[in-house]
């Protein structure tokens, strides 16, 4: 459509509108919020994330306004920058993101999945969770290092628009997900399991 449209491929909020004839400004209105709520479920969404690692780190059961407006103005700042900073290619730097995102979150998922159906079987002490001093520990170092490491495995698997590994560049494809789901999987189990059995046998 925007190779037919040069005015979409130039602005495409006001290049669809136009689309519409007499009702282009109906049309200008409803896409103006539509992207009001997005950003507003993007700022919520980053504020709860914030929210929960420093309620989390510091015991907080409650947030007060002061601290909520601190955090959602950072917010909004960090991403206003990034936004404008970004505007010339912000499509190569938002695959980017979602790219890394996807090299963070699978080996993250690996291990949970691994912890839950292999180690642990389902059978967690949910009290625990939330005690420093419970049986999970205030962190698991062994854990930490192999999600660091499964990451660092990923680097040659990967490709974004700065960077392309060796293999990735190779085979001309970016498979970093795939060692990122096996290694910390494997190496997980292998570390965890015989703990988990002493634990539940002992």
């Amino acid at each position: 459509m925007a190779s037919n449209y040069a005015q979409i491929a130039a602005d495409p909020g006001v290049g669809i509108a136009s689309l519409f004839g007499s009702a282009a400004p109906i049309v200008k209105m409803l896409i103006v919020l539509g992207v009001f709520q997005a950003g507003v479920m993007n700022l919520y969404s980053a504020f709860m994330s914030a929210s929960t690692i420093f309620s989390g780190f510091n015991r907080y059961g409650h947030i007060g306004s002061t601290a909520k407006f601190v955090i959602m103005a950072g917010v909004i700042s960090l991403a206003t920058a990034i936004a404008i900073l970004t505007q010339s290619n912000f499509h190569r730097y938002f695959g980017d993101m979602l790219d890394v995102m996807v090299y963070v979150l699978v080996p993250w998922s690996a291990i949970n999945l691994a912890d839950y159906y292999f180690v642990r079987m389902g059978s967690y002490a949910i009290d625990d969770m939330f005690d420093p001093g419970g049986i999970y520990g205030r962190f698991h170092w062994p854990t930490i290092t192999i999600y660091g490491l499964s990451i660092a495995v990923e680097a040659p698997f990967a490709k974004l628009s700065f960077y392309t590994g060796s293999i990735a560049r190779f085979i001309g494809a970016d498979i970093a997900w795939l060692p990122g789901l096996i290694v910390p999987a494997i190496l997980y189990c292998a570390i965890a399991r015989p703990s988990a059995v002493r634990s539940h046998t002992g």
